[in-house]
């Protein structure tokens, strides 16, 4: 059980980590939410905001976003990830 804490607290870091490129006020959020909560399910959630966060980042500021409305059998969509 420690172990799983310990595990979920260190990618919480890694996270925060991440997000510090671009946010350091909402990094610090996270990395508070984090020393506060004891909780496995607590930490997952954190964890789980901090993840969505950093590729809700990525899409916004994607040089090249993914196509939308049919484009799905696009040349482009085939042969270029943008993350």
């Amino acid at each position: 059980m420690e172990n799983k804490i310990g595990i979920l607290r260190q990618n919480i870091a890694m996270c925060c980590k991440t997000v510090r490129e671009f946010d350091n006020e909402k990094a610090a959020y996270y990395a508070s939410k984090a020393n506060e909560i004891q909780t496995i399910k607590g930490l997952q959630n954190i964890l789980t905001d901090a993840e969505m966060y950093i590729l809700d980042h990525k899409i916004k500021t994607a040089k090249h976003p993914a196509l939308r409305n049919g484009s799905e059998g696009s040349y482009y969509s085939q042969t270029v990830r943008p993350y």
